[in-house]
């Protein structure tokens, strides 16, 4: 996350930019960890996996919103440097 700040600083990436990842890793990061720690509580290993049935409608939205903004520097990257646009 440290290279997404100074990449911002920088202006490798805009602020704007830098700033919609940060937040979009964040609550990735969060559900993923809301998850693991739900997992842990009922005795079980934790993983990865976050069952779409077990996400409130907020936090369907929030990934959806998230992961639109993932893709979408993964495409401007790709243009950038000439590569194949993830599947």
């Amino acid at each position: 996350m440290i290279a997404l700040v100074a990449a911002g600083l920088l202006l490798v990436i805009s602020a704007a930019v830098s700033h919609d990842l940060l937040d979009a890793l964040e609550f990735i990061a969060g559900v993923r960890l809301r998850h693991q720690a739900r997992q842990i509580r009922a005795g079980l290993d934790a993983d990865n996996y976050v069952p779409p049935e077990e996400l409130s409608s907020g936090e369907r939205g929030g990934l959806k919103d998230a992961f639109t903004v993932v893709r979408r520097m993964q495409a401007a990257l790709a243009q950038a440097y000439q590569l194949s646009q993830p599947g």
